[in-house]
């Protein structure tokens, strides 16, 4: 599963076998408290819990994949992806738990992200249309999978509400990429 955050809503690229368990109520397994579920904006599932909040917008890349790796690479080209630059940050206290959050492991996310995209490759099928595959197995495209959704999403809704890009001239005014080990 790949997920990103926009406007107070996840949206989340998965098989429908979890996201359907994303829709269950989820038990505290030490206290037994229910947390609740998430309920979807855009599909027939249905969450357990008639009251779940609808925060969960389901992508599948089956068809769409051209398009994505198209937007994407149209949003690094045109300057709309903007990402933090490399610095080295070495004179920090390892202890520092909240400045290791904020300040260091942004930039090693992005140092990822960019090792991620170094990794892959496009290849043209005899139709014309583009895919992306792994150079080498040992690393990961999750980082830029989770982008490039996210972008892709993000110019479905500019496209949608007819948005101009002059509003709209940067992904990071809509995007927010959390710290995944919290």
């Amino acid at each position: 599963m790949k997920g990103f955050l926009f406007n107070d809503h996840f949206f989340i690229n998965c098989d429908y076998d979890s996201m359907d368990e994303l829709l269950k109520d989820t038990l505290d397994p030490i206290t037994g408290e229910s947390l609740g579920c998430w309920d979807t904006m855009n599909t027939e599932h249905e969450a357990e819990d008639d009251d779940a909040e609808p925060v969960v917008f389901g992508i599948t890349s089956q068809g769409i994949q051209h398009d994505i790796i198209v937007n994407f690479i149209d949003f690094v080209e045109s300057g709309k992806l903007r990402l933090l630059e490399k610095r080295a940050n070495t004179n920090y206290d390892p202890g520092d738990t909240d400045y290791f959050e904020n300040e260091i492991l942004p930039y090693v996310n992005t140092d990822m992200l960019l090792e991620e995209v170094a990794n892959l490759k496009i290849k043209q099928n005899a139709a014309g249309k583009l895919s992306i595959e792994r150079m080498s197995n040992r690393v990961d495209k999750d980082r830029w999978a989770a982008v490039a959704y996210g972008l892709y999403y993000i110019k479905q809704h500019l496209d949608n509400i007819g948005a101009e890009t002059e509003d709209a001239s940067s992904a990071t005014d809509y995007l927010m990429v959390s710290n995944p080990w919290r």
